[in-house]
């Protein structure tokens, strides 16, 4: 998927001429609870490596979703008698995932 990403990036005729070297997948950085860091590189034009990279990175978005890969999300499930009560525990856990989600550093990856 990678790969076709970085043709197409090639072929574009907005972004293709900025490109020196296509784009490429190095690998897994990190593991962590809800989800894998991926890193990719590429070699732009001077000044050219933002806008190239966010392309980049919502090409491979998109791919990915063509081809049918889903990356999990954290869930909370929570029982009670008392719906207040389910839905402020389920609240806090939510909160907790949150911070925890921010202390890590959020979603994204580095490194294009």
């Amino acid at each position: 998927m990678v790969k076709g990403v970085g043709a197409a990036l090639l072929e574009d005729e907005e972004y293709g001429s900025m490109i020196l070297e296509t784009l490429k997948m190095k690998g897994v950085e990190q593991f962590s609870d809800y989800g894998i860091n991926l890193s990719f590189t590429m070699m732009t034009k001077p000044g050219y490596q933002t806008t190239i990279r966010r392309k980049a990175y919502m090409m491979i978005r998109e791919a990915f979703i063509t081809n049918g890969v889903v990356f999990a999300s954290p869930t909370v499930q929570v029982a009670s008698n008392d719906p207040s009560s389910a839905a402020a525990a389920a609240a806090t856990v939510k909160a907790a995932m949150d911070q925890k989600k921010l202390a890590e550093g959020g979603e994204g990856g580095e490194g294009v």
